[in-house]
């Protein structure tokens, strides 16, 4: 635990390195780091609790977190990116990043129970490793684009993402979300790879169209039932194929057509 000590005449002050690694058996906290990399373990009871307060990018090069006494993981930046570019593991608690900028998370995040993942930004947010939870929530956001370029799936967990500006999926990336609903709302425009879950599917882009991102004619959305709302039109360029029970599409806008296509059997 980092400790705000005055004895020698000073308070406030930050922990500062070029690459840091920590290993704990009953928590870590560091609530005044200045860091480039950094690694943190913790094999005991206790949080993994990291603010970062310097201006460069935080890069976090693994953070397994093994307490079985539903220790947390909380890691965020108060003026600068975050990067995750090894993987962020939890065995019975929570994940929360947070990022004062652009948010890159390149390695895998995961929890293994019923546990939360949230992740913020106030620039980007940019998915190239896969989030995964054993039935607990995944909730995201980003000030401008959500770059959604690996798989997710929370195993009936509710899945929430929201965006100042746009949401795109890569082609043949999946969002799973089981028994869970899936929530995407973006400030402009969203582009669909496929999406799938036995209850709701919400899609709204306030200021933008709704588009199929997905090579082929594979479903975009499997679900029971699917909402979509745009500003500027569903389907644009090519239509939404759908594999669903109920489906309602509303179109906002002055421009822009609704076009979509159900898939039997996908």
């Amino acid at each position: 635990k980092q400790k705000d000590d005055s004895t020698d005449g000073l308070t406030g002050e930050r922990l500062v390195a070029a690459t840091l690694s920590v290993v704990a058996h009953a928590g870590i906290k560091l609530t005044n780091l200045d860091a480039g990399t950094v690694s943190a373990a913790n094999g005991g009871s206790g949080d993994i609790e990291i603010i970062h307060t310097g201006v460069g990018v935080l890069t976090l090069s693994t953070v397994p977190q093994s307490s079985q006494s539903g220790g947390r993981v909380i890691i965020g930046t108060t003026a600068a990116g975050l990067t995750v570019a090894g993987g962020v593991s939890v065995a019975s608690g929570s994940v929360t990043l947070t990022a004062a900028g652009d948010l890159k998370s390149e390695g895998a995040v995961s929890t293994a129970v019923a546990r939360p993942i949230v992740m913020s930004a106030t620039g980007d947010l940019t998915l190239t490793g896969r989030i995964s939870s054993n039935a607990g929530a995944i909730t995201l956001t980003a000030g401008r684009d959500v770059a959604a370029l690996a798989d997710m799936d929370s195993v009936g967990g509710a899945i929430s993402i929201v965006s100042g500006r746009s949401i795109g999926m890569a082609s043949g990336k999946v969002i799973n979300a089981g028994a869970g609903n899936v929530t995407i709302i973006a400030g402009t425009s969203v582009n669909l790879s496929r999406i799938v879950s036995t209850g709701l599917v919400t899609v709204t882009a306030t200021g933008g169209a709704i588009s199929d991102q997905q090579a082929g004619e594979a479903a975009n959305i499997n679900a029971d039932k699917t909402i979509l709302n745009s500003g500027a039109g569903v389907g644009l360029g090519d239509d939404i194929d759908l594999n669903v029970s109920t489906v309602s599409a509303r179109n906002s806008g002055t421009s822009g057509d609704i076009t979509l296509h159900q898939v039997i059997g996908d």
